[in-house]
């Protein structure tokens, strides 16, 4: 959840629990940049994930600011994640860079809002059903299924929550 490089050290869940990189697809849209595989925004080049550690400067209160301080994955009120796959019927869809054309993103099942100054968030997608591929930081691959548990997704991706491989919502 820090824009920075991370060491191994860092990764005290582990490298083959953590998951670094999922697919994505692209559109036939030169100005969406889903899929760009060298794009440094949401849904080019990196993983992103809805849901925010309790770290004060964000929306949360009570929180610390210690930097690299364990994740605890917490929601936006109002605000869902994003799982893999997720649909025009959707409640939050893709935050990206440019979305010019809404209409053909929804009928390509890849709804999109064009990015706030303080958001951005993209889906992992895969052109299958009932998935997508992922691969943990040390290579191994695992499949992720659209209806995935938000607070396990949320706990994959992190890499030193220390709450391991569980759903729901753990203070």
């Amino acid at each position: 959840m820090i824009n920075e490089i991370q060491p191994f050290k860092r990764f005290t869940d582990g490298t083959t629990k953590t998951v670094m990189l999922a697919e994505v697809r692209t559109r036939d849209d030169e100005s969406d940049p889903r899929g760009v595989w060298a794009a440094s925004w949401t849904g080019g080049s990196f993983l992103a994930y809805d849901m925010h550690a309790l770290v004060r400067g964000a929306a949360e209160t009570g929180c610390t600011d210690i930097r690299n301080a364990p994740y605890t994955p917490m929601v936006y009120p109002g605000v869902d994640s994003l799982p893999p796959n997720t649909g025009a019927d959707w409640s939050n869809e893709d935050y990206i860079r440019s979305c010019v054309n809404d209409r053909a993103a929804k009928f390509d099942q890849m709804p999109c809002f064009p990015q706030s100054g303080t958001r951005a968030a993209a889906s992992p997608r895969g052109a299958h059903p009932g998935g997508v591929n992922a691969a943990h930081v040390d290579g191994s691959g695992v499949w992720i299924n659209n209806d995935i548990d938000f607070w396990l997704m949320a706990r994959m991706v992190s890499i030193n929550d220390g709450q391991g491989e569980i759903e729901g919502f753990k203070q």
